[in-house]
């Protein structure tokens, strides 16, 4: 091959890179509407359906196609490998391989069986870790990991704006919000009547996407796609009524801005801070949700059940702390032990999905394999933000994760966990760029 058909080659490759959020977009929808829209192609699977929630949609086939152009391009273009202090990465990635691994060999189905066991570790691990050594090891140089930013922006504030359209004039199908009124669409339910589902779900997308927009207007001050996807990220926030995914996003995105910002502009700050806080008050105070956490309404709020959650997490780990409970077993064992675990039994359309923590998502899927493979990525971002925040703008948008992911589980779907892998992978580009500069 030549190099102008090479170079030719490589930019097309290149460019289905750069795709991979508008994929990853569009997967959500094909799985969310696809009983709705093309109930027909069903039949399109690389697995036999064995579970309720087996799926395999446009977002895997994406997948398929350009790891096998990746294959065929590092075999030709001999790009270079990250560099050596940042390999601290392949650790976890062993750690969560091993626990995939030995939890084939242990893995006992709890009924009713909510997926399979292949397409759960697909979706969950091997796919999303697949598509991050993508990405490093494919945009090596400047222009590519920008316009790969810039094209994560616009896929989010084009979903973001369509969310909000929703929200307001829901004429689209399925639900817009929930039962206390938050944002949740495109997150309904594919089976059931396209009922709703978690507000939180969206949240854990556009958390990260606000503090990247804050992290490129203050690093590169450029131009209309941060501040847009800015405004529509925080927006969406607000809707959702995620009061932690708010109040991480706010705290990181205030430290960021005190380690870069000058003292003059500091001060400033915090006086905005001030006026968002008393702006953001009143309308807060009137919503169901946080007339719930003062309990008047008539229903467990969300503290009292995340705090019968962590008991329950607790006790299933003292339990079999070391295989876990089995990749996408979560919420049916819940259900099989929570008179024996917590003494009480949840109404059925309360059981959770899954542990309401990242790390202990991380055990019950892998067991303690996969729970130090996520310690592991806790301790090194964190090591690398507290070393020189400066030089690590990346971190701290990935640390969005690991900061909900205390209370509750920034991972868990497909799209999520893509998501997960997409911000680490812009630490070892963005930082390690940094780091090799200074």
């Amino acid at each position: 091959m030549n190099s102008g058909s090479a170079n030719l080659w490589k930019k097309i490759y290149l460019s289905l890179v750069c795709a991979a959020p508008f994929v990853l977009i569009a997967g959500i929808f094909d799985y969310r509407f696809h009983t709705y829209f093309w109930p027909k192609l069903d039949f399109i699977k690389l697995f036999s359906k064995s579970a309720m929630f087996d799926f395999v949609g446009i977002a895997d086939w994406y997948f398929l196609v350009i790891a096998a152009l990746a294959t065929f391009g590092f075999l030709f273009w001999k790009e270079p490998s990250p560099d050596k202090k940042r390999r601290w990465i392949y650790l976890p990635i062993i750690l969560i391989a091993l626990g995939a691994i030995i939890a084939r060999f242990t893995f006992e189905p709890v009924l009713p069986k909510v997926k399979s066991f292949t397409l759960e570790v697909w979706g969950q691990f091997v796919f999303p870790a697949g598509l991050f050594f993508i990405l490093i090891f494919s945009l090596r140089e400047k222009l590519w990991i920008e316009r790969f930013q810039k094209m994560l922006l616009l896929a989010f504030t084009i979903l973001g704006i369509l969310s909000i359209f929703e929200f307001f004039t829901n004429i689209m199908p399925g639900a817009n919000r929930d039962f206390i009124g938050r944002l949740v669409w495109p997150y309904i339910d594919p089976f059931v009547k396209m009922k709703p589902e978690s507000a939180n779900w969206l949240a854990y997308l556009f958390g990260p996407i606000a503090l990247l927009s804050i992290v490129r207007i203050i690093k590169q001050k450029d131009s209309f796609f941060e501040y847009a996807a800015l405004a529509v990220s925080l927006a969406v926030l607000l809707l959702t009524q995620s009061y932690a995914g708010i109040l991480i996003t706010g705290i990181l995105a205030l430290i960021f801005l005190s380690v870069h910002l000058s003292r003059h502009a500091r001060k400033n700050l915090w006086l905005v801070v001030l006026l968002i806080v008393i702006a953001a008050a009143i309308p807060i105070s009137q919503t169901k949700k946080f007339q719930i956490l003062l309990g008047n309404y008539k229903q467990e709020n969300s503290i009292e059940r995340r705090l019968q959650i962590y008991k329950f997490n607790w006790e299933a780990f003292k339990k079999q702390p070391w295989k876990g409970l089995g990749p996408a077993n979560y919420q049916s064992y819940f259900r099989q032990n929570m008179d024996e675990f917590i003494g009480t039994k949840i109404p059925e359309v309360e059981i959770p999905p899954h542990p309401h923590n990242l790390a202990v998502f991380f055990w019950s899927e892998l067991g303690l394999a996969g729970l130090i493979a996520i310690i592991v990525i806790y301790i090194s971002v964190i090591f690398r933000l507290l070393r020189n925040p400066h030089k690590h703008p990346a971190s701290f948008v990935f640390a969005y994760f690991l900061g909900h992911g205390i209370a509750d589980n920034a991972y868990g779907l497909p799209e999520i966990a893509l998501l997960f892998w997409i911000m680490l992978a812009l630490v070892f580009l963005v930082d390690g760029a940094n780091e090799n500069d200074g």
